[in-house]
């Protein structure tokens, strides 16, 4: 059920913020949502670059659908695409994965839930930053 499966990322989110934390990320306010963050900063003390912005299409796969209703946070649509077999893994020509676009744009709800359906949070874009890199 939708309730089991936020229990479940919010878990998930859970777990991802200490092991960001764990790696030297710091923790502030959220974005007025009342929640925290958790960023990381390069070794020049700015924060670590984020990907491009996603791109939609008319004509997509479930994959680029996928991390577009990550990219708009809609978790209801990202469980339906999940469960009717989209791939959390599979990547745009830039190596973006739906968990870096979590990440990207500061979705840790969504990251908990791509990480339920096996999104690798350690599969590398093109330029090499993770999600656990980019999460903000």
């Amino acid at each position: 059920s939708e309730q089991n499966a936020r229990a479940a990322a919010e878990q998930r989110v859970q777990e991802l913020e200490r092991r960001l934390l764990e790696v030297g990320g710091t923790k502030r306010p959220g974005d007025g949502g009342g929640g925290t963050s958790v960023s990381l900063r390069t070794s020049h003390g700015q924060d670590a670059p984020r990907p491009a912005k996603v791109l939609k299409s008319k004509h997509s796969s479930k994959e680029s659908q996928l991390r577009d209703a990550v990219k708009e946070g809609d978790l209801a649509e990202i469980i339906g695409l999940c469960d009717s077999g989209a791939n959390p893994n599979a990547a745009d020509s830039l190596g973006r994965t739906s968990a870096c676009v979590a990440a990207q744009e500061g979705h840790a709800e969504c990251l908990g839930v791509l990480a339920d359906w096996g999104a690798d949070l350690d599969k590398a874009m093109i330029d090499g930053w993770t999600p656990a890199l980019i999460a903000a």
